[in-house]
């Protein structure tokens, strides 16, 4: 979607690229578009949206963010990948992942466990997702600058989790807390097909610890899609 700026977002946008010219080399990182997303994220605020991108440098140098996309996960973790379905008339990606071909079983002795001592696969699709969009961005010249998800949940079952969910789901709200601070307006919107009403009430909580999602997840229909 091209930018529509005003003046002086414009002018908060010039300012923003000066200030970390020095340390953001790369072409997307400078954009406008990204630019954007960071002052947006930080209500336009140029001091804070520089704070965040400096605390974002260094988030990626200790967490090795540069090197993850080289690293191998297992065919578990390839089971839960995104499939691109192209981009929508809104100038998004479009992805789509099926949780119905996931193991339960094995989801219990792999994801969850990974999720409570650190989960370093969600931080390997949350550079994915990044490294797709900027991708997109460049060929599309600047149009696309973000993403939406369908998640399709049907067959899924839920019971064999439910005496995890203590653990994993104030794990899944940091988690998804993090990602929003060092991808801001990555994910636009998440729609999960065929939930049930333990994965509505995970949405609303992470509805309630995120900020950015308050403003971009809808709840239409909660047994459809949220």
């Amino acid at each position: 979607m091209v930018l529509q700026l005003t003046d002086k977002e414009r002018s908060l946008i010039k300012q923003l690229r000066e200030k970390v010219l020095e340390v953001w080399k790369d072409e997307y990182l400078l954009s406008d578009e990204n630019l954007y997303n960071w002052l947006h994220h930080k209500n336009f605020k140029l001091d804070r949206a520089e704070r965040a991108i400096h605390k974002n440098i260094k988030w990626r140098q200790d967490n090795k963010i540069d090197e993850i996309l080289q690293e191998k996960f297992g065919d578990f973790y390839d089971n839960l990948k995104y499939d691109t379905d192209g981009v929508d008339k809104e100038g998004r990606v479009v992805l789509t992942s099926y949780v119905m071909q996931v193991d339960t079983k094995e989801a219990l002795d792999v994801y969850v466990a990974d999720m409570v001592k650190g989960d370093r696969h969600t931080l390997y699709r949350g550079e994915f997702l990044f490294d797709l969009v900027k991708k997109a961005h460049k060929n599309s010249n600047g149009k696309v600058n973000s993403c939406v998800a369908v998640i399709d949940c049907q067959g899924l079952k839920l019971k064999p989790f439910m005496s995890k969910l203590i653990d994993l789901i104030p794990r899944a709200g940091s988690l998804a807390k993090q990602a929003e601070k060092n991808y801001p307006g990555l994910m636009e919107k998440t729609y999960v097909l065929n939930g049930t009403g333990i994965l509505l009430l995970y949405v609303i909580y992470l509805v309630l610890v995120l900020d950015t999602l308050t403003k971009t997840m809808t709840f239409p229909n909660p047994y459809m899609s949220i």
